[in-house]
């Protein structure tokens, strides 16, 4: 059997050489990507993921983090707990699980705070009736969903 040199060109090595260093710079960047921009505590709730946020200045509220959902929705306030924002326009919401449209008021550019990170001009939903019961089914106060 005969075994035959490979032979590389001079441009071959070339392309091997920067297709290397390109793999480094990407992991480089990479790397320096991946530095914590906030910690954001939690808490564990059954399988639920729950958020401590405040809604524009209120008192911290509790949200359960759901990543399907494309803005922050309020279920329900308890007795000693409540939020001062601008109510822009109320709306009909549709496909919330029960078939039937649920009205909601809107607030446009609220700022919602999670620790020391701060969320700007976000859109929240606050129902008129809590269809979700998040408080019964979780067994501790829950006051939303957020995304």
């Amino acid at each position: 059997m005969k075994i035959f040199p490979i032979a590389i060109g001079i441009e071959d090595l070339m392309m091997k050489k920067l297709t290397i260093v390109l793999l480094l710079m990407g992991f480089v960047t990479a790397q320096a990507r991946n530095k914590a921009i906030a910690t954001i505590p939690f808490e564990m709730v059954g399988s639920y993921i729950v958020l401590k946020v405040s809604v524009a200045g209120s008192s911290p509220l509790n949200f359960i983090l759901d990543t399907g959902l494309r803005n922050t929705i309020i279920t329900e306030l308890h007795d000693e707990q409540s939020i001062d924002i601008a109510v822009n326009h109320q709306q009909d919401l549709q496909g919330l699980g029960q078939g039937v449209a649920i009205r909601s008021l809107i607030s446009y550019n609220n700022v919602l705070t999670l620790g020391k990170l701060s969320l700007k001009n976000k859109t929240v939903y606050v129902l008129q009736n809590d269809i979700f019961n998040l408080s019964n089914k979780t067994g501790r106060k829950v006051n939303g969903m957020i995304s």
